[in-house]
């Protein structure tokens, strides 16, 4: 008898979230051009469906993109972002 959990794992978790996405936006499957919508300006635009599938953000154009980044990317939400306190040595000493 094989496995039988019932917790997807995240690569399947992940397909059926672009899957649930392919069915809301009606995606064309067959690797051509689908509409798309801006996720700052909400403009539609085309992009290839393979870009669609593997973006977790659509953008329009770069300027769109770096807004919507400004906007959303700032402190911990920022994937570079890591605090480390250090004190500094000469106020210590002080």
């Amino acid at each position: 008898m094989g496995s039988t959990s019932t917790t997807p794992q995240p690569v399947e978790e992940v397909k059926m979230i672009v899957e649930i996405y392919v069915i809301k936006q009606g995606v064309n499957k067959n690797g051509k051009s689908t509409k798309c919508k801006c996720d700052y300006c909400g403009k539609e635009f085309k992009r290839r469906f393979s870009y669609v599938i593997n973006s977790k953000n659509h953008f329009c154009d770069i300027n769109c993109k770096v807004l919507w980044e400004r906007k959303n990317k700032k402190g911990k939400n920022n994937p570079l972002y890591s605090r480390v306190e250090v004190q500094c040595q000469t106020v210590a000493k002080s």
